[in-house]
Parts: structure tokens; sequence; C-alpha cells
């Protein structure tokens, strides 16, 4: 699996040095930084609103239903085990 990390504001790629959950973390900053965050060089826009991607500036309300959205639903669950 690769890992892309952050060397300033440009992406790497390397093999084996991020589990997972720093992918993760990655791609939900990087939604953040593009889509939620505003620049001050871009007059108070995002990078996405600066290219017309989107139309308005994302919340991080916005972000979390979206995370949350994508989540799979909880089931039910077994029963338990009894430790002795």
């Amino acid at each position: 699996m690769d890992a892309i990390f952050i060397v300033g504001q440009h992406y790497a790629v390397a093999d084996h040095l991020f589990p997972p959950a720093y992918m993760h973390m990655i791609a939900r900053y990087t939604v953040w930084y593009n889509y939620v965050k505003q620049h001050k060089s871009l007059m108070g826009l995002s990078p996405a609103m600066a290219a017309d991607i989107s139309a308005t500036l994302w919340s991080m309300a916005d972000l979390a239903e979206m995370i949350g959205a994508s989540l799979p639903k909880a089931g039910p669950r077994g029963p338990y085990k009894r430790v002795a």
C-alpha cells in the first residue's frame, strides 16, 4: 500500500510509512483545506470556490455529516461471551 505524506503544500508517495488511519486523516485534511478553510490570498474564498467547484463555503458540520453518511450502519450486536 502506498502512503502519501505532505512536504510543505506538496504531496509525495512512499511505501509502508503510515498505517491506513493516517491516510484517512490526510484525506480529511485535504477536504478541509480545499472546501472549508477560507484563504486570505483568495479574498476569503476556499480553493474549491475559487475554482468554481463549489458554490458555497462548507462548514465542519457539513464535513462531519458527509463522513458520518459514508460510514457503515451499525447492525444488531451479538451475545456477549462470559469471562470466568
